[in-house]
């Protein structure tokens, strides 16, 4: 094993500031590894827009207004243009953050073009409506690095960018490893909620393994293969979804097919998975709903779950409504020797979609059971 990158002694990984700051920095003017040309093209490929011209002059600021990074350039017309560049490493977005952002640039920088891009390592899809934003990946980031920077022993600038390529590269390199072999990478699936210096005595099976468990991005490669699962899934289903989502809890990933209500009102039914778990859920949101009317009327469905247990055994649990207005049912993969993470992916994504379809069909047989126990109306 060769020395060790300085990016990656200092745990860049999974450090998003540290990755905002040097981004920010390659792409102004205060950064000498790159002539204005290279980082106009830079900044062009990151927002994926081929073709375009160079600029006069870069500006670039981290953590503006919370902005991760705010990029302001003037081109050779002396014509201005603002880019706003979101990053995420291991957090995913939230709340309305997005639409917050681009309210405030539209509102500071009124007279000039504006440009949105959403930066995550596994492809994440900006949840911003109208298209504004971006969807771009660090592999896109090291690529564009790989065509315009060259490494001078002379110019301490761009020996300092190399090493930062050299850990987006392995980062990059690292990931793709992990979503080709899933089922290599066990502790990936286990180790989301252990804590660092649990992990640094380990012994690891492989160094990709010992990187992803050194950097902490057991959760965010746990998000990274369960995107990767939906698209195969809904890609190859006929049966069509409202929308999906991939979560959290306590460091295990998880996510939720939302199906394509059947309620007249406002009931809503998804297909949720978490920690070798299937559920099939009646909740009044699909989000965190604590309201104590709604859970009374989540509640109502009981007796609706409990038939509809005895036509899908295998949901033997039911999970009541507590603290949210969400009932469910569910059921543990039963896997023969082994762990549900250790399955083949093609095995795991055509157990995700039967699933899927049933919970399709669970959602019709829970309907015709309320409505035939107490109308339709409700419903």
């Amino acid at each position: 094993m060769g020395k060790e990158n300085f990016f990656n002694v200092i745990g860049v990984a999974d450090m998003e500031r540290v990755h905002s700051a040097v981004i920010a920095w390659m792409l102004s003017d205060e950064c000498e590894a790159m002539n204005v040309n290279e980082r106009s093209a830079l900044l062009n490929d990151l927002f994926k827009r081929d073709g375009q011209g160079s600029f006069a002059s870069i500006k670039a600021y981290v953590e503006w207004n919370d902005i991760d990074i705010l990029v302001l350039t003037e081109n050779l017309n002396g014509d201005n243009e603002c880019w706003v560049i979101e990053n995420k490493i291991k957090t995913s977005q939230h709340s309305n953050q997005l639409e917050k952002y681009k309210e405030i640039v539209d509102e500071k920088f009124k007279d000039c073009g504006k440009h949105f891009v959403f930066l995550t390592l596994i492809g994440e899809t900006a949840l911003a409506g109208n298209g504004e934003w971006v969807n771009t990946t660090y592999e896109t980031l090291m690529k564009s690095l790989e065509k315009h920077l060259n490494v001078s022993p002379d110019n301490a600038d761009s020996v300092i960018l190399g090493e930062y390529y050299r850990s987006i590269r392995q980062l990059v390199g690292v990931s793709n490893e992990f979503i080709s072999h899933p089922e290599s990478y066990p502790t990936v699936f286990t180790d989301g909620s252990t804590k660092k210096e649990d992990k640094s005595e380990r012994h690891y099976d492989n160094e990709t393994s010992r990187f992803i468990g050194m950097n902490g991005l057991e959760t965010i490669f746990q998000k990274m293969y369960f995107a990767q699962v939906l698209h195969d899934v809904l890609s190859s289903s006929n049966i069509k979804c409202e929308s999906w989502h991939i979560g959290e809890t306590r460091g295990n990933a998880d996510f939720a097919i939302h199906l394509n209500g059947l309620a007249k009102n406002t009931f809503l039914f998804d297909m949720a998975f978490q920690n070798g778990t299937f559920k099939f859920a009646v909740c009044r949101n699909y989000w965190t709903d604590t309201s104590a009317k709604n859970i009374r009327e989540v509640l109502a469905w009981s007796d609706d779950m409990r038939e509809l247990q005895k036509l899908y055994p295998d949901y033997s649990r039911m999970n009541s409504a507590r603290s949210r207005a969400r009932i469910s049912v569910s059921k543990k993969i039963e896997v023969n020797g082994g762990h549900w993470y250790q399955m083949p992916r093609d095995k795991f994504c055509s157990l995700v979609k039967a699933e899927f379809e049933n919970a399709y069909n669970m959602m019709n047989d829970i309907v015709k059971i309320h409505e035939a126990r107490i109308g339709s109306e409700d419903v």
